[in-house]
């Protein structure tokens, strides 16, 4: 422990030692303590030696007072915890890199647009990360053509944020792929895409999914879904119809022998489809009221036979509007609407 006057310690402090772009804070600090408008505090700042070399110390400082109880020297117990701030500098500089690196392959895993027409069909889709610093989330979403008369549709959501929930994406998304073009039926592209994910190092970190996968067969207009624990998405009809694309089971990479039911349902002109992540539903207001079922239903409705960008970047905005502006968790979007032609 070092005990000075306080004009000794200031000129100490002040004149040889305190780095010039920390002076102004020491000081005020000090003199504040002097002056009884503060507690004993702590600091971080930096000192310069005479050689130039510029040090982290870490410094609690106190007042004793004299008799009348006024503060009239200050002491300083002062620590370099220069190697600390190393650490910590090289730990930051870890995590800007694995930042970096997890939204590259972000970036190449969602596509940045999805074309307006396949086949006829319309699409549209939106995906916004949580307003969190330094975090790339796991939504994903992935539109693709199987062959000539089938388009797959694909969403959903990894548990976890950063580079390794992006690389459990990567996975996911191209192994459901790869299954789809060897066999496009929905339960069974779930079934093995969740045997090599159970396999994935990755499932190891606890890093399940939920997903939901489709396959449209554009000649006769009909859809063929399964779901692993992921949303239902929502089909609303020209009249008001609103109904689900199945619900529950059981999310990928968890049980190696699971199973999955497909369901089937031949679409209607102007039928459109909304698919969401649960960004959207789980949307909270100050009062914690959740966004939910019922609101993304309700906002459909709503804005029935608009073009499905609009849709998609309204829905979204709902739910932001709801959370008070800012969405807590990442959420995707993606709306499809049935050509008119189909019967």
């Amino acid at each position: 422990m070092v005990c000075y006057p306080e004009e000794e310690l200031l000129r100490i402090q002040f004149a040889s030692l305190v780095h010039p772009d920390d002076r102004d804070a020491n000081l005020e600090q000090n003199h504040r303590l002097r002056a009884g408008e503060i507690s004993p505090f702590r600091i971080e700042n930096r000192y310069v030696r005479k050689g130039g070399e510029t040090i982290w110390v870490q410094k609690f400082v106190s007042a004793l007072t004299d008799a009348a109880g006024t503060p009239a020297q200050l002491i300083a117990l002062v620590t370099d915890i220069t190697d600390r701030k190393a650490d910590e500098h090289r730990q930051d500089g870890l995590l800007q890199r694995e930042r970096l690196i997890a939204e590259t392959l972000q970036r190449s895993i969602i596509p940045p647009q999805l074309p307006q027409l396949m086949h006829g069909y319309r699409l549209a889709a939106v995906y916004r990360p949580a307003l969190r610093e330094a975090e790339v989330g796991g939504d994903f979403y992935d539109v693709f053509e199987i062959d000539e008369s089938r388009i797959g549709l694909l969403i959903g959501d990894v548990a976890g944020k950063g580079l390794q929930a992006a690389i459990r994406v990567a996975a996911a998304r191209h192994t459901v792929r790869a299954y789809a073009y060897m066999d496009p039926r929905p339960a069974r592209v779930l079934e093995m895409s969740n045997k090599v994910l159970c396999q994935d190092p990755g499932a190891q970190g606890g890093g399940m999914l939920t997903a939901f996968f489709a396959v449209i067969d554009v000649a006769g207009d009909v859809i063929y879904y399964a779901g692993a624990g992921h949303e239902p998405p929502v089909v609303a009809g020209p009249a008001g119809a609103v109904d689900e694309l199945g619900g529950g089971g059981v999310p990928l990479g968890i049980v190696r022998e699971a199973s999955y039911s497909q369901g089937t349902r031949k679409m209607s002109p102007r039928d459109t489809i909304v698919l969401v992540t649960d960004g959207i539903t789980e949307a909270r207001n100050a009062a914690r009221s959740l966004f939910g079922r019922r609101g993304l239903i309700e906002h459909i409705l709503r804005n029935q036979g608009a073009e499905p960008a609009e849709l998609a970047s309204g829905l979204l905005e709902a739910a932001k509007l709801h959370a008070g502006g800012d969405l807590q968790d990442d959420a995707a979007v993606v709306v499809l609407s049935v050509r008119q032609g189909a019967a």
